[in-house]
């Protein structure tokens, strides 16, 4: 992905996981592990997830032939990200 530096962790040749430095708009943050949940619509997760009390930290968005994710938070404020696959 342009602007970002992302080494990716793989099975055989499966991608199975990434690895990546902060990025600048979460200077600041600690390091942390995200895990990420294959879904089918990432924008109806997004809003069901707020429907349902959540927060939506990242809104869905566009991984150049990656997919689409978002990244949300529920009201106890654990984190969880939802992402949709490009089909290949």
């Amino acid at each position: 992905m342009e602007g970002f530096n992302c080494t990716i962790v793989k099975v055989g040749e499966i991608d199975v996981g990434s690895i990546m430095p902060i990025p600048g708009h979460a200077a600041g943050m600690p390091p942390r592990w995200g895990a990420y949940v294959t879904v089918d619509d990432v924008d109806a997760t997004a809003a069901l997830a707020e429907k349902l009390g959540g927060k939506i930290c990242i809104p869905p968005t566009e991984i150049p032939t990656i997919g689409r994710f978002t990244v949300l938070q529920d009201p106890q404020g654990a984190m969880l990200s939802a992402i949709t696959y490009v089909k290949k």
